[in-house]
């Protein structure tokens, strides 16, 4: 289940913002790869954690290398917390979905299960760092915890335009990106991101040819009011279900190229 917020806004939220617009000339996060799986690996002295069996670097079975071998975290106490760890330390983002019975969705680990009833405050550089009990013998690998981060892998095959001043909305915080729902999407907020980007007037921000999709787990939501001049100013919420109920991402195309 994902876990929905109110973002206050500050200077410091502000500060690490941005704002694009995508078309089809979309990038892609680098990731390793061995074989057909990308891995995101964080290698710290002779411990190091991955996430496995998903379909990119930043959603898997969450797997720590220990003693000369790869073992898997149980899901007995998995919680957000402790999938913020686990994501930061592979250079994900944040948790913003962990699974329970990993297996189901990443498939069944491989050797000993290494943790057990994890018990992370969020803030811990490393796994290990966390309160957790070890080698319990308690857990079989249909029990191996997983966890999807704000970094995963983000596809671009269905925009509307190439030019920068024409696409998907997308906003960055704090290293993420996000897509923004259309559910209250208009001129106004359309008008909004062209100024943002210096990209003149807004032409048009309904109606187009496409239907454009949530490629990015963080789902945006702005309310605003007629007394905002960016999006900065307005009400926004992330990950909300009720507010992005059937929603597409929001699009706009502006008046310069």
């Amino acid at each position: 289940m994902l876990v929905s917020y109110c973002i206050p806004h500050s200077v410091v939220w502000q500060s690490l913002a941005a704002i694009i617009l995508f078309g089809v000339t979309g990038s892609r996060r680098e990731n390793t790869v061995f074989g057909n799986l990308g891995l995101s690996i964080y290698y710290s002295g002779h411990r190091a954690v991955r996430l496995a069996g998903g379909r990119d670097a930043c959603a898997g079975r969450v797997e720590v290398w220990e003693e000369g071998f790869w073992g898997t975290v149980c899901d007995d106490w998995w919680d957000m917390k402790d999938g913020d760890v686990a994501c930061a330390q592979v250079g994900c983002g944040f948790a913003v979905e962990v699974l329970l019975d990993g297996a189901r969705q990443f498939g069944n680990g491989h050797g000993p299960i290494l943790m057990d009833d994890m018990n992370c405050t969020g803030t811990e550089r490393f796994l290990w760092e966390c309160p957790v009990l070890k080698h319990s013998g308690d857990c079989g690998h249909k029990e191996d915890a997983g966890v999807i981060c704000s970094e995963q892998e983000r596809h671009y095959s269905d925009a509307y335009s190439a030019t920068r001043c024409s696409g998907r909305v997308e906003i960055h915080r704090n290293g993420s990106w996000g897509t923004v729902c259309d559910n209250l999407w208009g001129e106004d907020e359309g008008g909004m991101v062209c100024s943002m980007l210096g990209c003149g007037v807004q032409v048009k921000v309904k109606g187009f040819n496409t239907t454009f999709k949530h490629h990015t787990t963080l789902k945006w939501f702005y309310r605003c009011t007629t007394h905002d001049r960016s999006l900065w100013d307005c009400m926004e919420y992330v990950n909300n279900p009720h507010l992005c109920l059937k929603s597409s991402a929001a699009a706009v195309v502006c008046s310069s190229k």
